[in-house]
């Protein structure tokens, strides 16, 4: 869902241009992204269907190393045969590795990862040189991100290598925000499953019992539920861009994944937020240790930790704005 999020104002860009744009993916973001541009003409791919069942990634990237490996030739064949259905002049592809078609005279990739950080060094390295590979496929690659604000720190870092070109940090979101606080907390979840799923049940668990707050909540996904909501709690499933900017608008506090596309919507709209990363995702590990430390506005939590924090948490954040508006 990220990576569809920030698609948005490129999409609303070239449109913006004259060009004729058709848009491409699986699952629910390209739900969503149809949705949003209803006008447009989409060419659904088999669903990718990875999980995330463990906070080991390398386990999990190695238990569907073959699954990966047909993937890849899936798309590189779904790539040329759309591309050419369409007579396409450009393909771009926001971390889609090998989407690209070689007799295309355009070739972009998006990506705010130039550099792959993990804990061990070497791995990291690895990992590195094997997404400069991917990116090197393309005719150029385009970097969300400013390089005097660098949003996504080390892991933007371009210097050094070829045709990367950096965009500048991409929002749906527009910064003006001139609306009441009329909720205390505001959740919106995103990510893969298992992990996503684990994560609105620990959230539920602590958010049903707080009786004194104004609570929405954005699951994220269509997949049926399985713990009782409070009806304190105005909870929904998918928001279009618009709503969903009005809630955060409205908000005082959120709770959210520290994915990149979420930091840039945060960024525009200047918001306070809990950010929780997935379980062995370094980089958004990365992103909420590297944010967590410039201006407050972050506090990072760990998933296993909600239980016992997160109550004194949002107490502390909410009598802080309380206090600052006296």
């Amino acid at each position: 869902m990220g990576h569809a999020s920030r698609s948005v104002p490129v999409i609303k860009t070239l449109l913006e241009q004259g060009h004729t744009v058709h848009v491409t993916g699986d699952g629910t973001s390209l739900d969503w992204l149809s949705a949003e541009f209803p006008q447009l003409e989409v060419h659904r791919l088999p669903k990718t269907n990875f999980r995330y069942p463990t906070s080991n990634m390398l386990w999990n990237a190695a238990t569907q190393l073959f699954s990966f490996v047909r993937f890849i030739r899936q798309d590189k064949k779904n790539a040329r045969m759309i591309s050419r259905k369409i007579n396409a002049d450009a393909i771009i592809s926001d971390n889609r590795f090998f989407f690209f078609d070689k007799k295309v005279p355009i070739n972009i990739y998006i990506t705010h990862q130039v550099h792959i950080y993990y804990p061990n060094a070497w791995l990291s390295r690895i990992l590195t040189a094997a997404h400069q590979f991917v990116i090197k496929q393309y005719t150029s690659c385009w970097i969300p991100d400013d390089p005097e604000v660098k949003l996504a720190g080390l892991l933007s870092d371009a210097k050094g290598i070829n045709h990367l070109k950096y965009i500048g940090i991409q929002s749906r979101f527009t910064s003006n925000e001139n609306q009441p606080k009329t909720t205390d907390i505001l959740v919106v979840l995103s990510g893969p499953e298992p992990q996503r799923s684990y994560l609105e049940n620990e959230l539920l668990a602590v958010l049903n019992q707080l009786s004194d707050c104004s609570i929405r909540f954005v699951r994220g996904t269509n997949l049926p539920q399985h713990q009782s909501v409070s009806p304190l709690i105005n909870m929904v499933n998918i928001l279009g861009s618009d709503k969903l900017e009005t809630w955060i608008d409205q908000s005082k506090l959120l709770i959210c994944r520290p994915g990149y596309s979420t930091l840039m919507d945060l960024y525009f709209k200047n918001k306070e937020a809990i950010l929780i990363p997935t379980p062995g995702q370094t980089e958004q590990e990365y992103l909420c240790e590297y944010h967590s430390v410039s201006e407050g506005k972050f506090t990072p939590l760990l998933q296993k930790n909600i239980a016992g924090q997160l109550p004194g948490i949002i107490s502390k954040k909410l009598a802080e704005r309380h206090s600052s508006k006296e």
